[in-house]
């Protein structure tokens, strides 16, 4: 029975070994599979990011600019529209300073020709009486 017990002991022996290699050799074809599954997904993953790349981002970039130009060109009409009312208001306030600042001179040369014309009406006739005057004088 010795000689069977040491049959059996190798052959369990050896059926342990062709099981363990068995699962490590499975492992390794895992491993191995699951690495070039890998690769494989990430050359392909590289490549559609590529044309994403190439494609895609460029699309946007000019739609970027585009919104930026459209955003650009607002603000500056906003801005021109603004810097034009205040201008005109500030004009028309200044011209309202002017006029409110120069009113009494205006009144004052107003009343100073008013005053210079009842002169000069006044000088007519004091001439006017000085000619009948001498008029009377040389009858």
């Amino acid at each position: 029975m010795n000689i069977g017990m040491k049959h059996a002991q190798s052959a369990i022996t050896a059926g342990l070994a062709i099981e363990v290699s068995a699962i490590g050799i499975g492992a390794a074809l895992t491993t191995i599979a699951t690495t070039v599954a890998a690769d494989l997904l990430g050359i392909v993953a590289a490549f559609w990011v590529g044309v994403a790349g190439f494609l895609v981002l460029p699309y946007y970039k000019k739609k970027a600019q585009r919104e930026f130009d459209e955003k650009i060109s607002d603000i500056e009409e906003k801005l021109v529209n603004s810097l034009q009312g205040e201008f005109t208001q500030e004009v028309e306030d200044q011209i309202s300073q002017i006029n409110n600042a120069t009113r009494p001179f205006e009144r004052f040369v107003a009343a100073s020709i008013e005053t210079g014309q009842k002169q000069l009406d006044s000088l007519d006739e004091v001439r006017g009486k000085i000619a009948d005057l001498q008029q009377e004088l040389e009858e």
